[in-house]
């Protein structure tokens, strides 16, 4: 994944956020509307503590592999990619709210390094005790958009929401480094579309919302690194 990839919010940058009409938690929370997008108005809560979890996965879809060990290749039943690579997903449980009530859903990959990007933290993911953050964001509105998503068989919750972006409204400083980001398309910097300042990236580890990996198959490794899920040194 280059930088374009990693940084662009493709959904934020062609839906003009803060031009979407809005709506409240609890209208998500009620809807069974899977094909709708909701864009809201919240906050946002780290529920983790300690360091920002994660599991191994493939590094084109990011689908949870059997094995602890970063580097395998391996031909990925899931999204047919026969160059497959396993690689750490990370995966950090938020409570998102506004006056109407709360939600729980999950920042994947993609959105972590977002969210990092946004309040200036250029630290890896794994060196960083998620429960830190809330410090940073208690002040900090967020303009967010959510999927709901039907349940794999072993949630037992009876919905999940699949957070699509994460932006932060134009009235609100950005962080510096937000405001360098590249500018595409003939997207002028101070334009409505550059003022945004879109930070972002794909939205592949969305689909994927349980915090359990049972039964995957083992894959047989033909070359590895980084055995086991340990911290590394920061």
């Amino acid at each position: 994944m280059n930088t374009e990839q990693l940084y662009m919010d493709s959904l934020v940058r062609f839906a003009l956020p803060e031009m979407q009409s809005k709506s409240h938690v609890i209208d998500v929370k009620s809807s069974v509307d899977e094909t709708r997008v909701f864009w809201i108005l919240s906050t946002l809560r780290f529920l983790e503590n300690g360091y920002i979890p994660f599991y191994i996965g493939c590094n084109s879809c990011n689908k949870g592999i059997n094995s602890t060990v970063e580097g395998v290749h391996f031909q990925c039943l899931n999204c047919g990619n026969i160059n497959g690579v396993s690689t750490k997903r990370f995966r950090l449980s938020v409570e998102l709210s506004d006056a109407t009530g709360e939600l729980q859903t999950i920042l994947f990959t993609n959105e972590v390094y977002k969210l990092l990007r946004m309040l200036e933290i250029n630290i890896n993911p794994d060196c960083i005790n998620s429960s830190h953050l809330n410090d940073k964001v208690k002040a900090l509105t967020f303009i967010v958009a959510l999927k709901i998503v039907r349940p794999n068989i072993h949630s037992k919750a009876k919905k999940n929401f699949s957070v699509l972006s994460l932006s932060f409204p134009t009235d609100i400083p950005t962080c510096s480094d937000a405001q360098s980001t590249v500018v595409h398309d003939n997207v002028l910097p101070n334009s409505p579309e550059g003022k945004r300042k879109l930070i972002g990236g794909e939205n592949n580890d969305s689909q994927y919302k349980e915090a359990h990996l049972p039964d995957l198959p083992t894959i047989a490794t033909t070359s590895g690194k980084n055995k086991g899920k340990k911290h590394q040194k920061c």
